[in-house]
């Protein structure tokens, strides 16, 4: 019996953790479970367990761990497919096969996992999944170049995301707002942008806040180094450095563009400054 009792509260306590965004703390918890995993014996409850330990690790950029765990959860959840409440968790585990796959920069093999994702949210009628589903889409075809589809896909998750308030409008409107500033479509990206900004603030998203930040001071004002520097700093945390790396890349770019080398340099320096952090967190954690 305390076998088992310590086993529900190292997984509760890890699934707490990984939705206040500690995801090394998650890590910790997680392997104390599993040690004590040997005394689930329902087979879906173990599913669960690999399911969550897929996710918290592919959030830490662990990709080999995660497509471990996730293939032996999604194999078990496809056995009992029957029941939409499994097929739920089939397209999940779907979603975390694709985006293992885009870690290891293989996105034509993320495709077809994510078209099956949606075709399978779509025979149950589920719209929050299919709106993700239309957004992850939208994402992989992006990181492939097709920015026309990409595009269409992130229309599409406006068109049904807004009704049902989804999550995925946060994220869709930056991604839009991204796009549209870096390519100088400043009418259609300042749009977006305010869109962003709105759901933001209803939302009290201080990540999505400092994100939109960092574009306004690149893209709508004057790319002043300093400020961009001082708005990079608020993504200092595991679920802000993946971010960092990308709007660094982006304000690089941007420098490089405009002649400014020695500042596209210190935006590189800050590229690399994001990526060690993410790696470090492969030393972070205890077994």
């Amino acid at each position: 019996m305390s076998a088992i009792l310590e086993y529900y509260f190292n997984f509760f306590q890890g699934m707490y953790e990984f939705k206040n965004g500690e995801f090394i703390r998650a890590i910790v918890f997680y392997k104390r479970a599993e040690k004590r995993l040997e005394q689930v014996g329902d087979e879906l409850e173990r599913a669960e367990f690999y399911y969550k330990l897929s996710e918290v690790f592919y959030h830490m950029k662990q990709t080999h761990v995660s497509m471990y765990y996730v293939g032996l959860s999604y194999d078990t959840y496809k056995a009992h497919k029957s029941n939409s409440l499994y097929m739920i968790r089939e397209i999940n585990c779907l979603t975390v096969m694709a985006g293992n796959f885009i870690d290891f920069e293989c996105r034509e093999k993320a495709l077809p996992h994510l078209l099956s994702a949606l075709e399978k949210s779509k025979a149950i009628s589920n719209k929050p999944m299919i709106v993700k589903s239309l957004f992850n889409i939208g994402c992989c075809y992006k990181g492939l170049g097709d920015f026309n589809r990409a595009l269409a896909y992130f229309n599409q998750v406006i068109l049904e995301g807004e009704p049902i308030h989804a999550t995925e409008l946060l994220l869709v409107y930056y991604e839009l707002s991204l796009f549209h500033l870096s390519q100088k479509e400043f009418i259609e990206g300042e749009r977006f942008f305010k869109r962003g900004l709105e759901e933001a603030k209803n939302r009290k998203n201080d990540l999505f806040l400092s994100l939109l930040m960092v574009l306004e001071i690149i893209f709508l004002k004057t790319a002043n180094l300093s400020e961009v520097l001082s708005s990079l700093e608020k993504l200092e945390n595991e679920r802000g450095y993946p971010y960092m790396e990308d709007l660094a890349l982006e304000a690089a770019r941007y420098y490089n563009e405009n002649g400014r080398m020695d500042e596209s340099v210190k935006m590189y320096e800050k590229v690399m400054y994001a990526r060690k952090q993410i790696q470090r967190g492969d030393c972070s954690y205890e077994f």
